[in-house]
């Protein structure tokens, strides 16, 4: 059996015109990252095959990785820079959409196609990332289009 893809789990991202909320929780969770984090993650775990980290959507400076229902079971914390969350609204972009248009894929799974990225090995690495560069003062937090 293959692994689930984004249009598996989201099939709206294949046709949509617009941006469209998915409800987080049920079929998955998030966990969203400064983008420069994302991309620190991308290049520490890059030796792993098939990569860990499966779908991303970029939106500014921030990354949201798409996991497994239950992926703070156990009392699992996320640390810093991470936010995980098991409920919510996610704004998800089509697929067609670009980065000039906002928000966008930056990735479309690994190379398997798989679209959950898997928490454990993004979770044990996230305390080896470089110090991040303070956001501006204009920037916040949590940017990404994503409500409880």
């Amino acid at each position: 059996m293959r692994p689930p893809s984004i249009t598996d789990l989201i099939p709206e991202a294949a046709t949509a015109a617009a941006p469209f909320d998915v409800a987080v929780g049920e079929a998955f969770e998030t966990v969203s990252l400064p983008a420069t984090a994302g991309q620190q993650v991308l290049d520490l775990l890059g030796h792993l095959r098939p990569h860990p980290v499966g779908a991303a959507l970029a939106c500014g400076e921030e990354w949201v990785l798409i996991v497994l229902p239950g992926s703070s079971a156990e009392g699992l914390h996320w640390p810093w820079p991470a936010l995980h969350r098991d409920r919510g609204v996610l704004s998800v972009p089509p697929l067609s959409a670009g980065p000039d248009r906002g928000a966008h894929w930056a990735r479309l799974g690994n190379g398997d196609g798989r679209v959950f990225t898997a928490p454990l090995p993004v979770h044990a690495i996230l305390p080896l990332l470089q110090p991040l560069e303070l956001l501006s003062s204009t920037a916040t937090f949590d940017r990404f289009p994503l409500r409880n």
